[in-house]
């Protein structure tokens, strides 16, 4: 455990500072002038010298606070070397992981992103797009095992997605299970040309399986769907699209006489 030097030592600052650096390694000091650095000086990577101290360098975050990092200086060559600032980027990772665990609970229980930022004013407070950003980032990291195609007719969607950030854009290949609306397979692809979603789908051929192909409008997919599984398929356009058309092709003012 870290070890904390008597001037900023009593009952107040030792639980403060504990809760924080408790299971830092007992190899490093929080001195009398709040620095954080290693009970013993290093020895300088240029000519071997034990190094001294030289100072500190804070850093800070806003809303959370500050920490003093100590510096060192060789007496013999002058370089210069700063402690490892491990302990601050260990606290930040921690923090945004608990902030991510308590945006994804706020979000299964319907808390708009509003709402979220509200709430972390009474902890340490960010805005609705840091915790939009931290949600998406923590779900995509998030492993959900692919399922196994069941049965000799299975029902399957294939869907895609254009997520963009900048100028850069992707394309999010989606296959999913007719019954669970889990994935089966998913791909984050450059190109949704004819030879890519070949490619993708080709991932869950079988001979002896007869797959319901259900997709959107494009009519790029039977001659694709053709080309992997030959006459045995079946194709089914969404409804959800084709009454799209079907309410396209009333007048937008339309009455029933």
């Amino acid at each position: 455990m870290v070890q904390i030097q008597t001037k900023i030592s009593g009952t107040r600052n030792d639980n403060l500072i504990r809760d924080v650096l408790g299971d830092i390694s007992n190899e490093y000091i929080f001195d009398s002038n709040s620095v954080f650095r290693s009970v013993k000086n290093p020895i300088c990577n240029s000519c071997g010298t034990q190094m001294v101290h030289n100072g500190f360098n804070t850093y800070s975050k806003k809303n959370l606070g500050s920490i003093r990092i100590g510096k060192y200086k060789c007496p013999n060559c002058q370089s210069n070397q700063e402690e490892s600032k491990y302990i601050w980027t260990d606290l930040l990772s921690k923090i945004k992981a608990f902030f991510a665990s308590f945006a994804l609970m706020c979000r299964d229980q319907n808390v708009s992103y509003e709402g979220i930022a509200e709430i972390s004013k009474f902890l340490i407070p960010h805005g609705k797009d840091y915790f939009a950003e931290l949600y998406a980032d923590y779900l995509s990291k998030i492993e959900i095992p692919l399922m196994e195609i069941k049965g000799e007719m299975p029902i399957l969607h294939y869907d895609e997605q254009h997520p963009k950030r900048g100028r850069s854009q992707k394309y999010r290949l989606t296959l999913l299970d007719g019954e669970t609306k889990r994935p089966i397979l998913e791909k984050l692809a450059d190109s949704k040309d004819n030879e890519t979603i070949k490619n993708f789908i080709s991932g869950v051929y079988d001979e002896n399986i007869c797959p319901f192909m259900v997709t959107d409008l494009d009519r790029r997919y039977n001659g694709i769907f053709q080309e992997i599984f030959g006459q045995n398929f079946i194709h089914q356009k969404c409804l959800f699209h084709e009454n799209k058309l079907v309410i396209g092709e009333f007048p937008k003012n339309c009455t029933i006489y």
